[in-house]
């Protein structure tokens, strides 16, 4: 499960580790609930790779207060772990170490979406979005 991998990328395989993600404030539905819009890829931008931190490297309000900085609209953190994103035949790849022309979170990771199939996208961030809100919201703990 480790081929694809780009150098300086490590998979990230601790089932117990969260992924969290971060939403704007038009992605929380009532209840303080993350919609799935909140799993969107960006369709210029993500390539296939959906953006997060990884628990282990940052706290949830740690990744929260970093996103503040650059997206002061950011609504909250989720997350979602990593043998929920197993269970789905996702993989999530820290991506940390990779050199990048613009600054990365502490603990950046993405979840890979690359091979998954246009028809199946909707339901999968569906499915995301349950795993994340069974949780609930992370941060800020307001």
């Amino acid at each position: 499960m480790t081929s694809g991998l780009e150098e300086g990328e490590e998979l990230v395989d601790d089932p117990k580790e969260i992924w969290y993600r971060h939403a704007f404030p038009d992605a929380v539905e009532d209840r303080d609930e993350l919609g799935a819009v909140a799993f969107r890829l960006h369709p210029t931008n993500d390539h296939g790779k959906l953006s997060g931190v990884r628990s282990s490297k940052q706290t949830a309000q740690g990744a929260f207060d970093e996103r503040l900085i650059t997206k002061p609209r950011t609504k909250g953190t989720w997350g979602v772990s990593i043998a929920e994103l197993t269970s789905v035949f996702l993989r999530c790849i820290d991506d940390s170490a990779v050199p990048s022309s613009t600054p990365r979170p502490v603990g950046h990771a993405y979840v890979d979406m690359r091979t998954v199939a246009s028809d199946r996208m909707k339901d999968l961030r569906q499915e995301l979005a349950d795993f994340a809100n069974d949780r609930g919201r992370l941060a800020p703990l307001d």
